[in-house]
């Protein structure tokens, strides 16, 4: 009975790995080594089903060699991954979040708006759980209660901070004139603006959802998860903030560990069965 516990662990722990790379790799959106490696996966398969010694020994030696140089080549996206797992799953799931009233939400709405109509450029980040500290560049402590008036006088365009962005956390404007790091490429959103790109930046490197006004055209745009998204309407926006912080009965937002259990199943299965097939040619032959 212990054995066969052993045995479920074993696969259920190479699926993890597997998942994990398949994941990391989705990030840094190298599909082109993730099909080379399926690819490699299959020959390995098959040499070690026909039993191919002198294949399945150099497989074994070319796969670690392949893997230092994608540790090489992708270190920086490797590092920003653990370090986000590992805040999501050992920090994150047992720390609560900064409630945002719908009074909050409101004065982020009626302000977006006017700068909208306007033409007003603005950055409004609401942190998620993840510490923006060892991004963020600058910025000037204010602490003081959100109000419209205050968030007009930030973004006065005459005014020497109205370029840099605002971190609100609750109902408290912890900082003004922040600087955000810029997005690594904008391979993916070609054309956009510093401060879409200084919003994608901090979406690829955190859990924070960023509010960007665009003073060229005027549009709204939530940057969060690796993503740009335009957003049709002011209650469009006050909807996904609601979404966000989990401030409304119909929020959606999910548990992380239930997210990470439960999301993506196709690829989970595909590479439970990648696992146990593995487990099966490795191990039990």
């Amino acid at each position: 009975m212990f054995t066969i516990f052993v045995e479920i662990l074993d696969i259920l722990t190479t699926a993890f790995i597997l998942y994990t790379a398949l994941v990391l790799l989705k990030k840094t959106r190298s599909i082109y080594i993730l099909r080379g490696f399926f690819g490699l996966g299959v020959f390995y398969i098959a040499a070690v089903f026909l039993n191919l010694k002198l294949t399945t020994s150099l497989f074994q030696s070319f796969i670690s060699f392949f893997i230092i140089i994608l540790v090489v080549l992708f270190q920086k996206e490797i590092r920003r991954f653990f370090e986000n797992f590992t805040i999501d799953f050992f920090i994150g799931a047992f720390t609560p979040e900064i409630p945002v009233s719908d009074t909050v939400i409101d004065i982020i709405g009626h302000v977006v708006s006017r700068f909208s109509k306007k033409k007003i450029g603005a950055i409004i980040v609401l942190p998620g759980k993840q510490s923006l500290e060892r991004v963020l560049e600058g910025g000037t402590p204010l602490n003081g209660k959100i109000s419209e008036p205050l968030l007009l006088s930030i973004f006065d365009p005459k005014t020497i901070g109205h370029d840099g962005a605002v971190i609100i956390e609750g109902d408290i404007v912890k900082k003004f004139m922040v600087h955000l790091p810029l997005a690594d490429s904008n391979k993916k959103y070609p054309g956009i603006g510093t401060r879409h790109r200084a919003g994608l930046g901090l979406a690829e490197r955190t859990d924070a959802m960023i509010i960007i006004v665009s003073e060229e055209r005027g549009t709204i745009t939530v940057a969060q998860n690796n993503e740009l998204e335009v957003v049709a309407s002011v209650d469009k926006l006050k909807e996904e903030i609601h979404k966000f912080t989990g401030s409304s009965e119909g929020s959606d937002k999910q548990n992380k560990i239930l997210k990470f259990l439960f999301s993506d199943t196709r690829d989970k299965v595909f590479i439970l069965l990648i696992s146990a097939f593995l487990w099966y040619l490795i191990v039990h032959k």
